[in-house]
């Protein structure tokens, strides 16, 4: 204990393999742990809970949540006035209101992110080389992503009143200040060298930009786009309150008359609509922009490491469990089952079974006695550790596998890790090089009507990008 304590505020430096390093800065970690417990104290104090109001109120949670989920269909459906409106059932209003939801933010954000493009690329240093340009817009951008879209919708408002209009040009100048940034950002950190080439050479900076750096930003955009979509979708219901428009107006009014059973079904609509989203941005994003159906045999290669991929996964102590301890075991229940497969005498068959019968009688046993084996191997390290420190003996021991000094206590578990860490890369890289084998030959074998067949997003992707 009292060495943990002393590690903290230690200057003393390591040695390790004979060379010297710095200690860790603990004492940055602990500052920062009791200053962020003293600011959770002071805001608790300033909020002032009710905590007997906070759990009591977990009572009726339960009982909202049902009321949410209540749906009645044939009510949803049914025309309140049919001799007024036709079309003014509840389901009907609904779809309408998340598709102007979806107009006005399809609307927003395509023209939000138009005009942050070119004013994007303005703002960036290494583009438009001027420090009193950038530094005005940088300005301009900052004041706008500081007001939040629902203040936005406020003023407009006064003065487009409360229309579609007024959410969209809340959207699009929300949408402005976001993706800016985003991508000025972005277009920093590109690699600058094409670039310089071309305007080396006599190419204007709309030519040079467009040929060597918007290639190295045009996915960025793409991903900067569909983020900002899926934010506006969230921002849109709640400016709809205030403009009295779309699926935000229409969920405030039903919280309003206490109508919580079509209050769920307006939130299952807006929650669809962003999954929607998101699958889209997912699909756009790995199949279209990344190009990764650009390998035709990728499903039968995925075949070889799908199954070790995910076993690498597992706790190392399923792991160790399953694929090192029982491997063994396993291959000879394989070994049998193909045995039994291929015979087809009576007496050779009941014998298969019966050993069979006898190894999976034998699972558990094999199981329990490896890992009692371990446990006692780590039990005898710690007591090994525990008796050279009494007795002021070394308590560390040099291990020729990692060719390094390991602490007594720590050996057996350190052999444990490395043993299920190097079992699950050579089992990786062996799928791998079949995997790779195989596709070296599909390739050898691969003729234009193989590809043709394949059926991938080609026209896709060229209606995309071009």
């Amino acid at each position: 204990m009292f060495r943990k304590l002393s590690g903290i505020i230690s200057k003393k430096p390591f040695v390790i393999n004979n060379h010297y390093s710095s200690p860790p800065k603990k004492i940055f970690f602990w500052s920062f742990l009791i200053v962020v417990i003293i600011l959770v104290i002071i805001g608790f104090n300033f909020i002032n809970p009710d905590w007997n109001d906070f759990f009591t109120g977990f009572a009726t949670l339960g009982d909202r949540i049902k009321q949410l989920l209540n749906w009645n269909f044939s009510d949803f459906t049914s025309v309140r006035s049919p001799n007024v409106e036709p079309h003014n059932s509840f389901m009907y209003l609904s779809l309408m209101s998340i598709w102007q939801t979806l107009i006005m933010t399809f609307a927003g954000t395509i023209m939000g992110t138009t005009i942050a493009l070119p004013v994007a690329i303005f703002a960036s240093k290494n583009i438009f080389r001027n420090k009193v340009i950038n530094g005005i817009l940088k300005t301009i951008l900052a004041i706008f992503r500081t007001i939040p879209a629902f203040v936005f919708s406020l003023i407009f408002v006064g003065i487009f009143g409360p229309n579609i209009l007024t959410v969209t040009v809340a959207i699009i100048i929300f949408t402005f200040g976001m993706t800016t940034k985003m991508i000025y950002d972005r277009i920093e950190q590109i690699d600058m060298g094409p670039y310089e080439v071309l305007s080396a050479t006599g190419a204007n900076k709309f030519t040079s930009f467009q040929a060597a750096a918007f290639p190295q930003v045009m996915k960025h955009i793409v991903s900067t786009w569909w983020y900002a979509l899926e934010v506006n979708i969230r921002y849109s219901a709640i400016i709809g309150l205030v403009a009295k428009v779309g699926i935000g107006a229409m969920i405030q009014n039903k919280v309003d008359s206490q109508q919580w059973p079509q209050v769920g079904w307006l939130l299952f609509l807006l929650i669809v609509t962003i999954i929607i989203i998101e699958l889209a941005a997912f699909v756009t994003k790995k199949w279209i922009m990344n190009d990764n159906d650009k390998i035709l045999d990728r499903k039968q290669i995925q075949k070889f490491t799908r199954k070790t991929i995910f076993l690498n996964k597992l706790p190392n102590f399923f792991y160790w469990k399953s694929q090192i301890v029982l491997s063994n075991w396993k291959q000879q229940i394989q070994a049998l089952k193909l045995k039994l497969k291929n015979t087809n005498n009576i007496g050779e068959k009941d014998e298969i079974i019966k050993q069979l019968a006898y190894l999976q009688s034998q699972k558990k046993v094999i199981l329990k006695t490896e890992i009692k084996e371990l446990k006692n191997n780590i039990k005898n390290d710690k007591l090994n550790f525990k008796n050279a420190k009494i007795n002021n003996d070394a308590t560390y021991l040099f291990d020729e596998q990692l060719l390094q000094k390991i602490r007594l206590d720590k050996v057996s578990k350190i052999h444990y890790q490395i043993l299920v860490t190097n079992t699950k890369l050579m089992t990786l890289k062996a799928k791998q090089k079949l995997a790779n084998e195989y596709h070296q030959q599909f390739k050898k074998n691969l003729t234009i009507d193989i590809v043709y067949k394949k059926n991938h997003c080609l026209i896709l992707k060229e209606l995309f990008l071009h």
